[in-house]
């Protein structure tokens, strides 16, 4: 017995062959296995060139494309990031001279000061709430607040007041504000009253409060005029507060037709309302494109950096390592050394912590380290590193300004540096006599190639750069990948533009860009018999021409 019901005949159907089918997947966009000896990069070309896998991709490509073009990196990001672990891989993407900024709730001011601080953080909200013990540690108010008060009497954002109190904390290499604020890079901390543990005490000063983070959100606004043209804006972790921050931020730009053209990323576990509308779909409305990456930030986030390392277009250093002894603990998972009691050798002034009388802004907050004693050497505390000297063009601008408006004298040279010699540390001792600051531009590998050939340079960029740093004589390294410095010289517009060789000053293709401003022009002579042709001519007479190839 058939059905009753009329079936629909399928053999009309007109079907084809799929090889003329147009299909969103084919052989070259599959995922390889991977060796446990391949390396990162090699591990990031296996991933599947689909959906997220190649967002993730084309993110770090665009991060590394505005590195390269001098332009913002800016990351906003909520406390979870920080409680995950993840500040050490933000340093060294500051470090490295990705990110340009970044933007924080006050929820990671907390969680940072006390990394900084005392080695932990994070509380079990549930049982602490239970029992009126939740957000009730007494340096912690103190401290922050402190450096709230210490923002609005001085003139400050809030997070350089955070970085500046912070630079001699025990763990100061794991803060974010700490780190950020020797390197120059601005970190603001935007704040709604009451979401955060140290508004509920008599330390917390709403005004002052106010006042800092307003100084912030307007440092943010200034450090984000940068993404014209190609810079690259993250939102990670933050569903609400941020998004509305970055918006008004973008608005005022957009105002004032400085802001188009960059790329938006959100990153988070689940994608919401207003991180998906302000940093994805209406970077748009600017001509820039937007991009959502879903998923846990301790896992995502150590990806994307890996990722942008692996599209950078030139080598980088490594990265720093950690103090002995300060990897996680295994015994309660924090970082560093138990509690430290503060006062006297722990670089932050001890406080009274009874509310004053007169108003919540108690003498001695914890912001500044003593002065009537020397500060102490703190256990594990950052030691200088040449690579604060290499700087992005942009960043060392603002530096110089700053340098300029004390009176100092600025000082400029350029060139390649392959093979650093006697010649070239005698000439930039010279060039560092003339003045109380010597910038020095180094030609990128691409540079070189182009005027010397494919087999120079002979060390690479960062290496070069690297070198250079460590002298005492160099204060700043910045590398150009232009023909001529010309355009840098105009950034920066040095003092004095320093010239080694025989050249007469008014034959330099930059001397009219020096002139421009009114600037001086000097060629000083190497030290004869000194270069790094000579050098190689020498290996190549003494241990043959095979040497050479």
């Amino acid at each position: 017995m058939s059905s009753r019901y009329p079936e629909y005949d399928v053999s009309r159907l007109k079907t084809y062959a799929v090889e003329e089918r147009p299909s969103k997947v084919v052989l070259a966009q599959l995922a390889a296995p991977t060796d446990p000896a391949d390396s990162t990069a090699r591990f990031l070309s296996h991933l599947p060139d689909v959906l997220a896998a190649r967002d993730l991709l084309e993110i770090a490509r665009r991060v590394a494309e505005a590195q390269k073009n001098d332009r913002a990196v800016v990351w906003a990001m909520g406390a979870h990031v920080i409680k995950v672990g993840l500040a050490p891989l933000l340093i060294d993407m500051m470090e490295r001279g990705i990110l340009t900024a970044i933007a924080v709730n006050g929820a990671v001011a907390v969680h940072d000061s006390e990394i900084a601080l005392w080695g932990q953080t994070s509380e079990e909200v549930e049982s602490a709430l239970a029992d009126g013990s939740f957000g009730m540690a007494q340096e912690t108010h103190t401290f922050v607040n402190g450096a709230a008060t210490a923002a609005r009497d001085e003139d400050l954002g809030f997070g350089e007041a955070l970085g500046q109190a912070l630079g001699s904390a025990p763990h100061a290499d794991r803060s974010l504000f700490a780190r950020a604020y020797r390197l120059g890079i601005p970190v603001t901390v935007h704040v709604a009253l009451g979401t955060d543990i140290v508004h509920m005490h008599p330390t917390a000063d709403g005004a002052a409060i106010g006042e800092a983070t307003m100084r912030d959100f307007r440092i943010l606004t200034a450090a984000m005029e940068g993404l014209n043209d190609g810079g690259v804006l993250f939102n990670v972790g933050s569903a609400v507060l941020l998004p509305e921050v970055l918006l008004k931020a973008m608005a005022i730009l957009a105002n004032g037709e400085a802001l188009r053209n960059f790329t938006g990323v959100n990153m988070d576990f689940v994608q919401l309302y207003r991180p998906l509308t302000q940093v994805v779909r209406r970077v748009k409305a600017l001509g820039g494109e937007g991009f959502a990456l879903t998923g846990h930030h301790e896992i995502m986030v150590p990806l994307l950096a890996a990722a942008i390392r692996a599209a950078s277009p030139s080598p980088w250093p490594s990265a720093t390592p950690l103090p002995k002894g300060e990897g996680p603990n295994e015994s309660n998972g924090t970082f560093g050394s138990p509690l430290p009691e503060l006062g006297e050798g722990s670089g932050v002034r001890a406080t009274d912590h009874r509310p004053s009388t007169t108003d919540n802004r108690p003498e001695g907050s914890g912001v500044r380290t003593t002065h009537d004693t020397p500060t102490p050497q703190l256990p594990n505390s950052p030691t200088p590193q040449s690579t604060h000297k290499i700087m992005r063009r942009m960043a060392l601008s603002r530096e110089l300004e700053a340098r300029r408006a004390r009176g100092e004298r600025i000082v400029f040279t350029n060139g390649v540096f392959d093979l650093l010699h006697l010649g070239h540390i005698r000439y930039l001792q010279q060039a560092r006599g003339l003045g109380e600051c010597l910038v020095v531009g180094v030609n990128t590998d691409a540079s070189v190639r182009r005027y010397k050939g494919p087999k120079r340079p002979l060390i690479p960029e960062m290496e070069r750069a690297r070198t250079l740093a460590a002298l005492a004589a160099v204060d700043y390294v910045v590398l150009f990948d232009e023909d001529t410095p010309e355009d840098l010289i105009r950034l920066l517009k040095p003092d004095v533009h320093v010239k080694g060789g025989d050249y007469k000053p008014e034959d330099l293709p930059e001397a009219a860009a020096v002139k421009e401003y009114g600037g001086e022009v000097k060629v000083l002579q190497f030290l004869p018999g000194h270069s790094t042709s000579h050098l190689i001519e020498e290996i190549i007479k003494r241990y043959g021409p095979e040497v050479a190839g």
